[in-house]
């Protein structure tokens, strides 16, 4: 090897280094908006401790144990608590090994879905902007009066930075009437989406009114097949406009044959068999969830070469048609489908686990 080649590779290691300690960082950092979870004994440590020794081939304890408590806190069957993956393994090495963060920071942009997905449905953009120009919703150049007179032609639109924020984080609405200074300030951030207000499925309405609910869908390419190994909905609560966990709104498991697990959490980990506005959860059929499911599977192979691990969100329309709203390349969360769900990747946990030992060159002993 080169003594170039030596500066590149210590230069990327260096790299990866300060990014998986900003990731552990990051989500140990939010322990205390985490659920409140349930100590583990002696007899359960003892048995995590073996299950992931004969999966690493090492002694060596890659995770918090604070993670295990969380998940104990759910875990309705405690000979499945060992399957669970803790958030800091898999932020730092699950999800850091099958995304490339540099190349998802650089695609994961929602004003490109368009052009990433254009056989299927999307929120109708009125305006949009990745760099210096505002565009239309046919990637035109637009002045800042023209986009102007577009969002009053819509009525009421919705704001979304188009890169790099997670939770609902800035997320603003406008309607006519409103003071036009708002709309300027939407204008001056330098990667954005305007777009008309989605109307959702009946179903889902009665769930919550006020916010569109989401379904998560999380889906691996792995041993060259997608599936979707987890998927939630995600509802607002108590008149919020967005359905994000983080901003008060439930979270519940979607079983595969697209009906509602009979309890939904909080973002603390409280437990609801009713959303707060009435609806019992375990007499909810999603609409249209196959289709969801069949869509994100036919999509997320085009990403192969950046990430194999996307967590798609999808509205459901009035006419039972599936929009998607956006895709997480990296990032996309695996503590609420744990909490929800178990497990995430299910049946195939130590398949992948033994495959990330063996291929991430960061576990490599």
């Amino acid at each position: 090897m080169s003594a170039k080649d030596k500066i590149f590779k210590l230069i990327t290691d260096i790299n990866v280094r300060m990014n998986l300690r900003a990731r552990r960082k990051l989500f140990n950092s939010r322990r205390d908006d985490r659920i409140c979870g349930k100590k583990l004994t002696s007899e359960q440590k003892k048995e995590i401790k073996e299950y992931w020794a004969n999966i690493s081939g090492t002694k060596k304890q890659y995770f918090d144990f604070f993670w295990y408590e969380i998940y104990n806190g759910v875990c309705e069957d405690s000979s499945q608590l060992k399957y669970y993956i803790p958030n800091d393994f898999y932020y730092c090495y699950v999800d850091y090994f099958f995304a490339n963060d540099h190349f998802c920071r650089k695609f994961d942009d929602k004003t490109l879905y368009e052009l990433y997905f254009p056989e299927i449905k999307h929120p109708e953009t009125i305006v949009r902007r990745s760099g210096e120009c505002l565009l239309d919703s046919h990637y035109q150049i637009i002045n800042t009066e023209k986009a102007i007179r577009l969002c009053h032609e819509a009525g009421s639109v919705i704001f979304k930075p188009a890169v790099v924020e997670c939770g609902g984080k800035n997320i603003k609405f406008w309607s006519v009437g409103e003071d036009e200074k708002i709309l300027l300030s939407f204008f001056k951030t330098r990667h954005f989406v305007i777009q008309k207000l989605l109307r959702q499925h009946e179903t889902l309405n009665q769930i919550h009114s006020d916010s569109i609910n989401t379904l998560r869908l999380l889906t691996l390419l792995f041993n060259g097949e997608v599936k979707v190994v987890s998927s939630i909905l995600r509802m607002g609560s108590n008149g919020s406009k967005v359905d994000n966990g983080s901003s008060g709104g439930l979270f519940c498991g979607i079983l595969p044959n697209g009906h509602l697990r009979p309890v939904a959490y909080d973002f603390t980990g409280k437990a609801f068999e009713h959303h707060p506005q009435g609806i019992k959860f375990a007499d909810v059929v999603i609409p249209s969830y196959q289709k969801v499911c069949e869509l994100a599977i036919q999509m997320a192979p085009r990403f192969q070469n950046i990430t194999k691990l996307i967590s798609w969100d999808f509205c459901v329309g009035e006419d039972g048609e599936p929009i998607l709203v956006e895709a997480n390349l990296s990032y996309g969360g695996c503590n609420v489908h744990q909490v929800c769900n178990g497990p995430i990747f299910g049946e195939m946990t130590e398949e992948v686990l033994k495959y990330v030992f063996k291929h991430n060159p960061l576990l490599r002993h």
